[in-house]
């Protein structure tokens, strides 16, 4: 449990799916403090996009488009409705997910307490509760009321600890 002196525990519950950004979220509150439910499933880590070359279909119905851009900006239209996509600019839009991505898998890493190695070989996977659980990904497989409970037991136990030390700081003085 992460102690500091002005916050609460915090939880989070997975109770259907915790993919991508949502399980970033989830991993976000801390170590020993993640569940899922039985029926859940967690993971998808790492960034995507989707490219499409759509200049077959569009030179096959006769249509040819031209891009213009100032300047030489030639990366600023890559991806436009119609044009080929080229290899440099798969280059490129490569480098936009890689950054994010790497971010995305050392964060998951360091809040879960496991290697980098470990979060990169899901390979972007979706995992049943379990599966999760035994990748590092979840600390505690049950239901959202029982999440719950827990979380107000450590509310409360939080509580009566501030309050003990505020007391004793008063009676220093």
């Amino acid at each position: 449990m992460r102690k500091t002196s002005l916050l609460m525990p915090t939880f989070a519950h997975i109770d259907d799916m915790g993919a991508s950004a949502a399980i970033w979220v989830a991993v976000a509150v801390g170590f020993g403090h993640v569940s899922i439910n039985r029926m859940g499933m967690a993971g998808s880590v790492g960034s995507v996009a989707v490219v499409v070359d759509s200049s077959g279909a569009f030179a096959k119905e006769g249509i040819k488009v031209h891009v213009l851009t100032s300047d030489g900006a030639d990366l600023k239209a890559a991806g436009a409705d119609g044009t080929e996509i080229t290899k440099e600019q798969l280059a490129y839009f490569q480098g936009l997910i890689d950054s994010p991505g790497r971010a995305f898998v050392s964060e998951v890493a360091r809040s879960r307490n496991i290697s980098e190695a470990q979060v990169r070989a899901l390979r972007g996977r979706m995992l049943t509760a379990p599966a999760a659980k035994a990748a590092g990904l979840v600390d505690h497989i049950r239901s959202f009321d029982e999440t719950m409970e827990v979380a107000i037991k450590a509310a409360g136990k939080e509580r009566r600890a501030r309050q003990s030390a505020s007391n004793a700081r008063r009676l220093v003085r």
